[in-house]
């Protein structure tokens, strides 16, 4: 492979927004095997599910190491990359007012869209209309969650909330019920 061709000299050249998925893969790969090149090993990792990148969300390291020429160090990697990106996408401003319901489902989206089960939050508001914290009451099933009263105020209580939203999520991703 051409030097200006492999991922790494590729992303400092023209940048990581240039880099298909797989590029970006062989990046946190470093290396491939005597068989696969890193580029190819991380096209297979991608394609492995035909669900493309979208199904490394949900795989344990001890998947990953079923893989020819993923480790331990390696399939390690991939999971701090993703936790990594995660965590990215669901970091939240320090003070945040809600308005409306959009701004919930703005906020909340990120880190409750890809869950297997049903959460049921409590969100604090403050007197300002901004989110004090949020409570995680109950994890459900695929389809429900149960939730006694009690759980739901003794926290709003303990912190003096002025105001409370119930919120949960929809395993299959859709906002409706």
């Amino acid at each position: 492979m051409a030097l200006e061709e492999r991922p790494r000299e590729k992303m400092l050249t023209q940048g990581e927004k240039s880099l298909s998925n797989a590029e970006l893969l062989a990046i946190i790969l470093r290396t491939g095997t005597k068989k696969q090149s890193v580029l190819e090993l991380a096209n297979y990792i991608i394609n492995k599910d035909r669900q493309g990148i979208r199904w490394l969300k949900d795989i344990t390291i001890q998947e990953l190491c079923e893989i020819d020429g993923i480790g331990l160090s390696k399939a390690a990697q991939i999971k701090a990359s993703l936790e990594l990106g995660i965590r990215i996408a669901s970091a939240k401003p320090t003070k945040y007012k809600i308005t409306n319901p959009w701004d919930i489902y703005k906020y909340y989206m990120d880190s409750l869209r890809y869950l297997n089960k049903e959460v049921f939050k409590t969100i604090l508001l403050n007197t300002k209309n901004e989110i004090i914290c949020d409570i995680e009451v109950s994890i459900g099933t695929l389809n429900m969650s149960v939730v006694h009263p009690r759980e739901v105020f003794r926290e709003a209580i303990k912190r003096s909330s002025n105001k409370i939203i119930l919120m949960h999520n929809h395993p299959s991703g859709s906002i409706l019920s």
